[in-house]
């Protein structure tokens, strides 16, 4: 009897994580749309959630795969406009990043600049990571220099 009541238990908890973790999501999708209303953006989005505008393209023809080393510019800010990170010429493996990089970088060529509006669930999620706080929706300028 305790073994049914211990699972039953579980099994509540985790299905009330999982709805929980959904009603983040969706809040965060409004938060998106806020932005990109009051931002007067043409984004594009993906299934995951992903949301993208290029602001430059580039002069190639091929994109970045998980495999690959890529070298990028970047500022990362939060959805008001305040600015936690910005480095230029700094190179890593795509698949060694967040979600959101690493389906947003595959879409782009040598030279592209695109803007990415990143749900909490593509970055850091309920961790946080240093600065950022949990479950914080991310944009990013990303300048694809190299891969």
């Amino acid at each position: 009897m305790t073994r049914v009541i211990l699972f039953l238990s579980l099994f509540l908890l985790a299905f009330a994580s999982c709805d929980s973790e959904e009603k983040q999501f969706e809040n965060e999708l409004g938060d998106i749309a806020n932005y990109i209303e009051d931002n007067n953006l043409d984004a594009q989005s993906t299934p995951s959630g992903l949301h993208y505008v290029e602001l430059q393209q580039g002069i190639g023809n091929t994109s970045p795969t998980l495999y690959d080393n890529v070298t990028v510019d970047y500022v990362g800010e939060y959805l008001d406009g305040l600015v936690f990170e910005a480095n230029q010429n700094v190179s890593f493996s795509l698949g060694g990043v967040i979600l959101g990089w690493q389906e947003g970088l595959q879409l782009m060529v040598v030279g592209d600049t695109y803007l990415f509006i990143i749900p909490s669930r593509l970055a850091y999620g309920e961790s946080g990571r240093g600065s950022i706080p949990a479950d914080t929706p991310l944009v990013f300028e990303v300048t694809l220099k190299n891969f």
